[in-house]
């Protein structure tokens, strides 16, 4: 099978992204808000401790850590609720199904030419912000051409992870007519235990511990600590290990739910 086809679908929603510039600018000062406030949130408590260190962290350490979290989770998010939702409701998932397409492909190669428009805008800003304000060095970061090629495997299949998550969550759409609802569900979940929140260090050892064998830590918790170098060679080693196995069994686990899914389903009252 060739996957010349399906970049004709990236590419259409790389250039969607484009045409809507004004939502684009506003995604991206929605998301310099958010990084704004977390940060200012941590300097507060860490302001009002007398420790200069939790859990391992110091405030700059913290700082550093939001900033590599929202460069992660731009790298890796996708959204295949979206592009369902809308093939269903209008009924043009019908018409896809018949087409000489795999459809779960076309979604994902959408998401990926959306994820790809999205990081053009916002990988250049939070690098240099990131090398600007000079936290990797105050955090005694040293990061070489070997851990920037690990995180770079790591995020890939941290994409991956969080697509096949998405993409199972996003089926229930067939189910119920609360879209809206399962969207904001996924997206609380996904980002508390992947330590969108709070780092997965701050939870009790019994549970972060859980935490870190699930998928949803695969995601950006590891590619993260991995960049900060705060997991060490053997247990990354067998972090990647975890990771690219979470990829194989979500992945398959997708295609049965998906499989599950189009001999149950009815659209416009078919």
């Amino acid at each position: 099978m060739t996957l010349r086809p399906y970049f004709a679908f990236f590419k259409a929603y790389f250039l969607v992204y484009l045409a809507y510039r004004v939502q684009v600018v506003l995604w991206f000062f929605t998301n310099a808000l958010e990084i704004a406030f977390a940060m200012l949130l941590w300097a507060a408590i860490y302001a009002s401790s007398s420790a200069t260190s939790l859990y391992g962290f110091t405030l700059v350490d913290m700082l550093l850590y939001q900033l590599l979290m929202t460069l992660t989770f731009s790298l890796t998010d996708m959204n295949p609720i979206d592009s369902l939702l809308d093939d269903f409701n209008d009924g043009k998932i019908a018409m896809s199904l018949i087409k000489p397409v795999n459809y779960e492909l076309q979604i994902f190669f959408q998401n990926l030419g959306a994820n790809a428009f999205r990081n053009v805008v916002l990988l250049l800003p939070m690098l240099a912000i990131i090398i600007g304000s000079q936290l990797l060095s105050k955090a005694g970061v040293i990061i070489s051409l070997m851990t920037i090629l690990v995180f770079i495997v790591s995020v890939i299949m941290g994409l991956l992870i969080n697509y096949f998550v998405k993409f199972i969550f996003s089926n229930l759409i067939f189910y119920t007519e609360a879209s809206f609802g399962l969207w904001q569900l996924q997206a609380i979940v996904i980002s508390l235990l992947a330590g969108g929140i709070v780092p997965l260090h701050f939870f009790p050892e019994v549970i972060g511990n859980i935490l870190r064998l699930l998928p949803f830590a695969y995601i950006q918790y590891i590619p993260v600590m991995t960049l900060m170098g705060r997991i060490g060679a053997n247990e990354l080693s067998l972090a990647l290990w975890i990771q690219l196995g979470w990829v194989i069994i979500l992945g398959f686990s997708a295609n049965l739910v998906w499989r599950h899914s189009i001999k149950n389903m009815k659209v416009n009252g078919g």
